[in-house]
């Protein structure tokens, strides 16, 4: 038995029989505990000391609310959400249980839980601006945009500094095609806190309007933030070729395939950079990798195109046939397999075939999860959010330099969770 078990057996055993004020004066001392070591990343001493709290107060909403909080931090959802559930059995009005249960069953993927889970929270405390946040998150998720708008809106009306909800408040307005207002919310949420997510948003936005220089500063900032952030090399690499800088988005496409060698949009890009400098061979090679990482229409497409222009026309035509498999509907390739066509029915190649690679670009960070709301002694019931980034426009491409084509991908990695906050103990 680990030592910090030991202690708190024992702190156990010593509260049976004591008196009521003693019991409540222990009481504190394990909220504290368990505080500590939630911060401190122990969340087993944090889960231990929570259900020590249970044992000494059965009906203390707060520890439930909080061994939640640890069982979550362990990735431990469906007994985060029967933690939870026991905490709203105790108090029906506690705001903080339903907005923490939102978010252990939006991280188990039961979105229309998750919402109604949300909507209580803001129904029972409606100055609960985090719960608001959280609501905006749920209703973007689900297309309502208008709804999520009010939900940020109000979130930042009650709270004006929370960074979450400027953030979260420009993802649903980009989404809505209002970008300069878009970029002021990110702006506002750097401002307050800076980090890597909020820059790679303000990034996205920034490419978007064509303002190329900002939208560099704004990703080599959050790069400068987290380094192993390949979204934000890829898309940064993606600016730089839209600038026309092949040199500069070939190395920051290099170096995003220093920190992850398997990724596949990395060398889907970098192959179109060789290519448009003419280094066919090496651009072949990329885009092989690609597809053998993880074949999609898109890549398929790349590489018949590097093999169209290296003169190979029939292993480029079988490429466009696979992309068109994978996607009956894609019409870059559809266009370059007749070109391919047509050039081998002539017999002959004076000019490489004009077809057409297509950039892409991760989906940008994912929804960022911040940790449930702590509940402890002497403080107010707030709780945190959850931080999302909006998806990259999608735009055929016709050109060499065509803007991205997204692919889903939400990496857990981009999640940067926050500090969480306190609730009163009952």
């Amino acid at each position: 038995m680990c030592k910090r078990y030991f202690g708190a057996l024992l702190l156990l055993l010593v509260l049976v029989g004591t008196p009521q004020a003693a019991v409540a004066q222990n009481l504190q001392q394990l909220f504290e505990r368990g505080r500590d070591a939630q911060a401190t990343g122990d969340y087993t001493t944090a889960e231990n000391v929570w259900q020590l709290a249970i044992e000494v107060a059965p009906e203390n909403v707060a520890a439930r609310i909080n061994l939640g909080l640890a069982l979550m931090s362990q990735d431990r959802i469906e007994e985060a959400i029967a933690a939870y559930r026991v905490a709203i059995e105790l108090d029906p009005n506690s705001a903080i249980a339903y907005n923490n249960l939102g978010n252990a069953l939006k991280a188990k993927g039961n979105a229309k839980a998750a919402l109604a889970a949300y909507e209580e929270a803001t129904r029972l405390d409606p100055s609960f601006a985090t719960a608001h946040s959280n609501l905006g998150v749920m209703q973007r998720q689900q297309g309502d945009l208008a709804a999520a708008i009010t939900s940020y809106e109000q979130a930042i009306a009650l709270e004006p500094d929370h960074a979450i909800a400027h953030n979260n408040l420009g993802n649903a307005l980009s989404d809505r095609g209002d970008l300069e207002a878009a970029v002021a919310a990110y702006a506002r949420a750097l401002q307050l806190e800076p980090n890597a997510v909020r820059y790679y948003n303000l990034g996205l936005t920034l490419a978007e309007l064509g303002r190329h220089d900002e939208a560099v500063r704004a990703y080599q900032q959050a790069i400068n933030h987290q380094p192993e952030y390949i979204e934000a090399y890829i898309n940064l690499g993606l600016t730089y070729r839209a600038q026309g800088d092949l040199a500069a988005a070939t190395r920051t496409y290099q170096a995003a395939l220093e920190r992850d060698r398997d990724n596949p949009y990395a060398y889907s890009n970098l192959g179109n950079a060789l290519a448009a400098r003419g280094e066919l061979d090496a651009a072949i090679t990329a885009h092989r990798r690609a597809v053998a990482i993880a074949p999609t229409a898109i890549r398929h497409n790349n590489l018949g195109s590097a093999l169209a222009r290296a003169g190979d026309l029939a292993a480029a035509r079988t490429e466009f046939r696979r992309a068109l498999a994978l996607d009956s509907d894609y019409r870059a390739a559809r266009q370059n397999l007749e070109i391919v066509e047509a050039a081998l029915q002539a017999e002959v190649t004076p000019v490489p075939p004009n077809t057409v690679p297509e950039s892409e670009a991760p989906i940008p960070a994912a929804v960022e999860p911040a940790p449930d709301t702590e509940s402890e002694t002497d403080a107010d019931p707030t709780a945190d959010s959850s931080e999302d980034a909006p998806d990259a426009e999608a735009e055929a491409a016709d050109s060499p330099e065509a803007e991205a084509e997204p692919e889903p991908e939400a990496p857990a990695r981009d999640a940067e969770p926050s500090n969480p906050d306190a609730a009163a103990v009952n």
